[in-house]
């Protein structure tokens, strides 16, 4: 992919978020805005664009072939947890994939004058940011848990299997169609406003509800959406009778909605690819934890031991030697 085929800002686009409306983006603001619009999708453009993930039910006895340099237990315990591996790296693309078509959306939108369209996918960017943020946090932080335990066997981990398993299937299948009253999938996903709350404490964004609030009174049909073709300020013209003057190309200054929706985008591809890091060492380091890479299956996310430079392949920047993948140590 060349420089040409990632997301761009116009001219006159920078100049709306950034010169004119009551609310501006500051020039530090528009800068970042503009790098983490090509960079989520220049990731999206280096991952694979297609992968598997499993699910097993497994019996009480698992038949493992031998494989030199690991134990019966070592491979018993990587082919207990390769399932949930598989499963939490499908998770890691998918939240790029999305990301990347509502941003390039975001942006051509921005570009054509479509602010109600691209409010809309501003709006679904700080959706999907916040669900991938606060439920990858809460599997982090679930895995931390287990690996400070001595090293398991297979019973040991059936209750972090069951603890994952349920914030795997919120994400994966999570739902909020019902049929007779009950979620299509079995599983009814958390509400929306519940995670975007608790990204704004955990991102320490105490204006992200406000600016989300706003971008969904435009996307609903209400005085947001209106404004948006608004041209100028409502003015009184004798008594009592009061002016709006309205345009289908209006810029939005009215509303100030360039402004927010420039805003929520910030906030939702900063976080996400801070997240997006962390979650991505969490896998690592269950692959090399686990020894995962040990099994015969391929797919997107499988690191190994090893790295030439002499640096440990879980992203820690450390050398191999000195970071340390074992179950009972930090």
């Amino acid at each position: 992919m060349t420089t040409c085929d990632l997301p761009t800002l116009s001219p006159e686009t920078e100049r709306l978020l950034s010169r004119e409306g009551g609310y501006r983006l500051t020039d530090d603001e528009l800068l970042r805005l503009k790098l983490h619009l090509k960079m989520i999708p220049s990731w999206a453009a280096r991952v694979p664009e297609s992968t598997r993930f499993f699910f097993v039910q497994w019996q009480p006895i698992l038949m493992l072939p031998r494989i030199p340099g690991f134990t019966r237990s070592e491979l018993a315990i990587a082919a207990y947890l390769q399932p949930l591996h598989s499963q939490l790296c499908a998770i890691a693309l998918q939240v790029l994939w999305k990301a990347d078509q509502l941003a390039r959306t975001l942006c051509d939108a921005l570009n054509a004058g479509h602010l109600i369209v691209a409010a809309t996918m501003a709006r679904s960017l700080i959706e999907t940011t916040a669900a991938f943020g606060c439920e990858t946090d809460q599997i982090t932080e679930l895995w931390k848990k287990r690996k400070r335990d001595p090293a398991p066997d297979i019973d040991s981990l059936v209750e972090f299997e069951q603890q994952l398993g349920v914030l795997i299937g919120q994400i994966l299948f999570g739902t909020k169609l019902k049929r007779n009253k009950v979620p299509e999938t079995g599983i009814e996903r958390t509400n929306i406003l519940t995670l975007v709350d608790k990204a704004e404490k955990l991102s320490e964004n105490p204006g992200l509800r406000r600016i989300y609030d706003v971008l969904c009174d435009t996307v609903h049909p209400s005085i947001g959406s209106n404004c948006c073709f608004w041209s100028h300020e409502p003015r009184v013209e004798g008594d009592p009778v009061l002016e709006i003057v309205t345009a289908r190309k209006a810029t939005g200054g009215v509303s100030d909605l360039p402004f927010f929706t420039a805003r929520g985008a910030l906030w939702a591809l900063v976080w996400l690819g801070w997240m997006w890091n962390l979650f991505d060492r969490t896998r690592r380091d269950m692959c090399l934890t686990a020894r995962i890479y040990a099994l015969p299956a391929s797919y997107y996310g499988i690191v190994r031991p090893g790295d030439p430079s002499g640096y440990c392949s879980c992203g820690s920047t450390q050398r191999e030697n000195l970071c340390c993948h074992e179950f009972g140590k930090a």
